[in-house]
C-alpha cells in the first residue's frame, strides 16, 4: 500500500433526490492538500467527474445526478433483477499533482422501502419470489470452490424463476454479492445466530453484525437486513425482557447504521419491532394454509391466534406496526 491510501468507501443511492451518497476514508500518513477525484459512468456515458478536498481523513458528499425526468429514460438508469444497471466508479487520491492511490468500484441507482402492505423497489410495488439459500457446497461445505461456482449459483436461482434469495444463517462471500449485483438478484442478508443468550454472545454478535453492515451496505443487491431468525439466540422472548430488549436494540441499531433498507427484527414469529412481519409456517397442507391466511382472515385474528410452530406471531405490547394495514 502507498503511505497514504483509500481505506474504504461507501455508496448510498438516494432515488427520491436522484443523488448518490459517497463516503471515503483515507488512512496512512496525514498530509494537507489531499483530494479525491470521483468519476461515475454507465458504459460510454459520463455521469459525474468531481473533485473533493479531504478533511480530517474523510469525505461525505451527496453526488447529484442530472434527473432524466421521463420515466422511460429513468428506467434505463435504475437497477433491478430484470435490468441490473450498474454505475461504474473510478476513485483516485491525489496530492500535489501526484496520484497516490486508485480504486475501481461501482454503485447503482436503486431504492427499497415498505409502503403499507407492499414491498417497493424503485418506488413501485415489487413481488418478491425468493428461495431460502443456506449456501452449502457438496465438497467444501460453507466455502464455494471457485468464483465461477458462485456466479453459477446466482444464474441457477434466476433460471429457476426466482428474483432473490434469503441467505440463511450465513454471511455470504462478497463475490456472491458481486455476482448478485452484476446479474440482478435480490438478497436478504441474515446474521448467523448465537447458540445461547449470554453477555459474551451479545457483545460478539453486535460487533460482528455492525461489521457486516459496514462491509456490505454498498451492494445494491441487498434489500433487507435480518439480525435474528426464529428466536434463535433469544429463545425466551415471551418471558425474558432482556431477550426482547436485545432484538429491539439490534433492530434500531441496524436502522441507525443503514436507514435505507427494511429490517426484520426477528424473522418467522414472536415479532417485536420490524418493517416486515415474516411468517414461517411449515405446514405442507395447502387447505390448512388457505384457512390460516386466506382473504377472509382478519389481520387481528391472524396476529392474535395464528401460531405456526406453536409460536405467537406478535408479542403482547408489540403489535405489528400499522396492524390495520
Amino acid at each position: 500500500m502507498p503511505h497514504t491510501y483509500i481505506e474504504r468507501i461507501r455508496w448510498t443511492p438516494q432515488f427520491e433526490r436522484w443523488e448518490i451518497g459517497f463516503e471515503a476514508f483515507v488512512a496512512g500518513d496525514r498530509q494537507s492538500g489531499i483530494q479525491v477525484k470521483v468519476k461515475l459512468s454507465i458504459g460510454c456515458m459520463l455521469l459525474v467527474n468531481d473533485t473533493y478536498e479531504v478533511i480530517n481523513g474523510e469525505i461525505h458528499r451527496r453526488i447529484a445526478l442530472s434527473d432524466p425526468g421521463i420515466d422511460d429514460y429513468r428506467n434505463e438508469l435504475l437497477w433491478s433483477p430484470e435490468k441490473p444497471t450498474l454505475i461504474n466508479a473510478q476513485v483516485q487520491l491525489w496530492a500535489d499533482g501526484k496520484l497516490l492511490d486508485e480504486v475501481k468500484s461501482y454503485t447503482a441507482m436503486r431504492t427499497v422501502s415498505i409502503q403499507r402492505d407492499r414491498f417497493m423497489l424503485n418506488g413501485r410495488p415489487y413481488y418478491l419470489r425468493l428461495v431460502l439459500d443456506q449456501g452449502y457446497w457438496p465438497d467444501t461445505m460453507m466455502t464455494a470452490p471457485s468464483d465461477e461456482a458462485l456466479r453459477h449459483d446466482v444464474e441457477l436461482v434466476k433460471a429457476m424463476g426466482f428474483n432473490g434469495v434469503r441467505k440463511h444463517q450465513k454471511i455470504e462471500d462478497p463475490r456472491f454479492l458481486y455476482w448478485a449485483d452484476v446479474l440482478g438478484l435480490l438478497v436478504w442478508e441474515e446474521m448467523p445466530s448465537a447458540y445461547r443468550f449470554t453477555p459474551k454472545a451479545v457483545q460478539r454478535l453486535t460487533r460482528e453484525w455492525t461489521e457486516v453492515i459496514d462491509r456490505d451496505s454498498s451492494h445494491p443487491c441487498i434489500v433487507v437486513w435480518v439480525p435474528f431468525n426464529e428466536s434463535w439466540g433469544v429463545p425466551n422472548l415471551v418471558e425474558a425482557a432482556a431477550h426482547r430488549n436485545y432484538v429491539q436494540a439490534l433492530y434500531f441499531l441496524t436502522k441507525t447504521l443503514d436507514p435505507t433498507r427494511p429490517v426484520i427484527g426477528n424473522d418467522g414469529w414472536e415479532s417485536i419491532d420490524t418493517d416486515i412481519l415474516a411468517i414461517h409456517d411449515y405446514d405442507n397442507n395447502p387447505h390448512t394454509l388457505a384457512k390460516r391466511y386466506g382473504p377472509e382472515v382478519q389481520l387481528a385474528d391472524l396476529f392474535d391466534r395464528g401460531r405456526p410452530g406453536g409460536r405467537i406471531l406478535t408479542l403482547d405490547g408489540h403489535p405489528h406496526q400499522g396492524d390495520s394495514r
